[in-house]
């Protein structure tokens, strides 16, 4: 995500857009988990399977990858500016609670 407009500023828009995205990401990431959980139990991605859900299973795969980018680039490095803590604040705000309902994967 830009985080500047052309004048180098953060400006409330951003901080909106962040807030917006921010909570459909962290939002989606239980939904995504679930259905990863349901997809790698044993037996489920068979050949058979996977090759007649190709295009639902690379939709999902998108959606859990951009996710996951996503997540680890506002959230992994710690800010350098005001207006980085800021937004990375924001991110992280949405991120505490979500912490603590995803079901572990691994």
């Amino acid at each position: 995500a830009v985080v500047s407009t052309q004048s180098g500023h953060c400006g409330r828009d951003t901080f909106e857009n962040v807030r917006t995205v921010s909570r459909k990401h962290v939002q989606s990431i239980p939904k995504l988990c679930d259905r990863a959980l349901k997809l790698l139990q044993e037996g489920v991605l068979v050949e058979e399977y996977v090759l007649d859900h190709i295009p639902k299973l690379m939709t999902f795969l998108r959606e859990c990858n951009c996710t996951l980018r996503w997540m680890m680039l506002h959230t992994s490095c710690p800010p350098p500016t005001k207006k980085c803590k800021q937004l990375h604040d924001i991110v992280m705000s949405h991120n505490v609670s979500v912490t603590m309902t995803t079901p572990s994967i691994m």
